[in-house]
């Protein structure tokens, strides 16, 4: 699927909102776009709301943006639970931003063995997805060509996903002046 672009407040299919001049979720004016992890921005594909939708079809660093927005929105382990568990009847490949953002909350914040333990449910339920190497600590590495195959996606995809992340966590470690924009 060719990546789309996201739709300014004002440009939607299905007007979202009390007042026209502005969002009212995030208070972006008419022509903007949304503020990322905005609750009321309209997906370009579905035209549902884009955070619950799991048509992932932005890029991958608009992609990584929303779900990183959405990451720092919760607050505790039970609000992350509540929002994947919202979205846990999605079809297999079809995953929306809020769950990939909540599952990333609850892998960051659970302790160790709780971490194991999903570890080891990956691995049940891809037991072809072995890791191909081990750094000293442990943590295991897989290929692209390995993460292509078990989520059933082109290692093109992969890299593209791959390159958003870093060029995104590239971005925010060095407050590259040329990719950042202020936001109020």
């Amino acid at each position: 699927m060719k990546n789309k672009t996201r739709i300014l407040f004002g440009e939607e299919t299905t007007f979202i909102g009390e007042d026209p001049g502005e969002c009212s979720a995030c208070s972006t004016p008419k022509g903007k776009l949304h503020e990322p992890g905005c609750s009321l921005e309209e997906c370009p594909c579905c035209h549902e709301l884009i955070i619950g939708c799991g048509c992932n079809c932005l890029s991958p660093l608009d992609a990584t943006i929303i779900i990183q927005a959405l990451y720092r929105k919760f607050t505790d382990l039970q609000s992350a639970v509540q929002a994947a568990d919202i979205n846990s009847g999605q079809s297999k490949g079809k995953v929306s931003y809020l769950t990939h953002a909540a599952m990333q909350y609850l892998f960051e914040h659970i302790d160790q063995k709780s971490r194991d333990q999903l570890n080891q449910t990956l691995l049940n339920t891809f037991p072809t997805l072995i890791p191909s190497f081990y750094d000293e600590n442990g943590t295991g590495y897989y290929t692209s060509e390995q993460l292509a195959k078990a989520f059933g996606v082109a290692v093109e995809e992969i890299h593209t996903r791959i390159e958003a992340l870093t060029a995104a966590g590239f971005t925010i470690r060095h407050h590259d002046p040329a990719k950042l924009k202020k936001r109020n």
